[in-house]
């Protein structure tokens, strides 16, 4: 299998996911390549509804082009154990919380960040079709370009969002938390003439945050006439045009996340969270979305001047009005150094294979003396054949519902385990004659289901996914 994104260095990670710098294979450009734990570090993928629900939202979101915004170019869930990731354009320079750590933010720089955050997430609610605070706001995350990047302030965007696995969908509440960490206003009470009435506009929307809609906040914001207003965006996207040029490529059904090399051994045989922990120990890893391109809290950018920046028709005047941040450091790891480490890791995945292979031989065995036919009390071997079809026998016992009601199941049991292999029809794309009204008559009577097997319920389920009726035969 031929991989297209090279993994060159796991650069963050926290309890939401890991981040690795990486190189698309099909455009020669780094990108970040982004992990993400929707549940935990403990917790499984999405389930097959939800995978199907992450994939549109990618494939929507990939058509985005903002400077502001890091484009993705691809994304999907991995097909082992359903986690979701998305790859996006790598961005070098140093997150906004560098500067606000020597001091809040100019109003005006804050009132071009704020504006930047609402335009992209009014992109994005055309594209939805519902308002929401699509961005990330936490101001880690938001990175203001390095000088000759093209770039000015550029935000995160996680399809987790549209699921409604993350935080932040409240209103404007983050664009309230944004303005205050920016201009150093968090829990202190502030006059309507502050930041040359920014203060008047931040009450306003403290009060209208679960009401206002994004046009209205930016629109007031920007009709501020106390503060220089930095340059229209279509200046910026003139300077980020190399970025905006990349174009996505056409988009797969399936997308099998492979890290190739060494990095693919640790992350498939150890598991991603064991290889995130063994860098840790051994390598050194950056905190918490302290990515390379942010610069260690000790290389503090300068003071900067809390005038507000002059009119500049060829510039952005936000990342102008900036100081310039050193070059980041980030720690390289010597030649003897990754060789040492790929040995160990290699020797400690040749064991694992040994005794992987010793537990898939004993497996095989089993699956050919059932020639093909299945029956629920198979649910744990069936948990390991993801993608294989076979044919389940059973008594159908009835039918059940997801929480959403998105999907309807056969099942085998009165009140089936988390692990008994059902059968999956989603009912948005089902015909009519594999729902329940339809099926009815077959209830207490032997059936059997035949199709792909696909893990459901975060790693824990087999389960048949059913789109006609020709997967379901009645025994007589």
């Amino acid at each position: 299998m031929v991989s297209r994104f090279q993994i060159e260095d796991m650069v963050a990670q926290d309890i939401s996911g890991v981040v690795f710098r990486a190189m698309d294979s099909e455009t020669g450009l780094p990108v970040a390549v982004r992990r993400f734990f929707p549940f935990g570090v403990n917790g499984g993928g999405l389930s097959g509804e939800e995978q199907i629900d992450y994939d549109t939202a990618v494939g929507r979101l990939m058509d985005i082009r903002h400077p502001a915004m890091r484009a993705i170019v691809y994304g999907g869930c991995d097909p082992v154990d359903g986690m979701p990731f998305i790859a996006t354009e790598w961005i070098e320079g140093c997150a906004i919380q560098t500067y606000i750590e020597q001091g809040p933010l100019a109003a005006a720089e804050t009132i071009h960040l704020v504006s930047q955050a609402l335009e992209v997430c009014e992109r994005i609610s055309e594209v939805f079709g519902q308002e929401a605070v699509w961005v990330e706001t936490d101001v880690h995350t938001i990175i203001v370009g390095a000088e000759g990047s093209g770039r000015g302030v550029t935000f995160w965007m996680s399809p987790l969002k549209w699921l409604g696995k993350t935080d932040g969908q409240r209103g404007l509440d983050a664009i309230v938390s944004l303005t205050e960490d920016a201009m150093g206003w968090t829990g202190k009470t502030i006059l309507d003439s502050d930041g040359g009435g920014l203060g008047g506009w931040l009450k306003w929307l403290r009060s209208s945050a679960r009401k206002a809609k994004l046009a209205e906040a930016r629109e007031r914001l920007l009709g501020i006439s106390n503060v220089a207003t930095p340059a229209p965006v279509k200046r910026a996207v003139r300077q980020a045009a190399p970025s905006a040029t990349v174009k996505p490529p056409k988009r797969k059904s399936n997308l099998t996340f492979f890290i190739g090399g060494i990095a693919a051994l640790g992350i498939i045989s150890i598991g991603g969270w064991a290889l995130i922990r063994w860098n840790n120990s051994k390598l050194g890893v950056v905190p918490a979305l302290e990515m390379p391109e942010i610069v260690e809290a000790k290389q503090s950018p300068p003071k900067r001047s809390s005038k507000a920046p002059p009119k500049d028709d060829e510039a952005d005047q936000f990342a102008s009005t900036l100081p310039r941040v050193p070059e980041p450091r980030q720690t390289k790891r010597t030649p003897e150094q990754i060789s040492q480490a790929a040995a160990d890791l290699l020797v400690s995945a040749q064991q694992s294979d040994r005794s992987k292979a010793a537990a898939s031989a004993a497996r095989d065995a089993e699956i050919a003396s059932r020639n093909g036919i299945f029956t629920p009390e198979d649910s744990e071997l069936l948990l390991t054949m993801s993608g294989e079809e076979v044919t389940v026998k059973g008594i159908l016992k009835g039918f059940k519902y997801s929480d959403s009601g998105a999907t309807q199941y056969l099942v085998f049991s009165e009140n089936p385990a988390a692990g008994e292999i059902r059968g999956s029809v989603l009912l948005r794309t089902a015909a009519a004659e594999v729902k329940e009204d339809q099926l009815s008559t077959l209830k207490g009577k032997e059936i059997s289901l035949r199709g792909k097997i696909r893990i459901e319920n975060f790693g824990k389920t087999p389960a048949i996914s059913i789109q006609s009726r020709d997967a379901i035969q009645e025994i007589k």
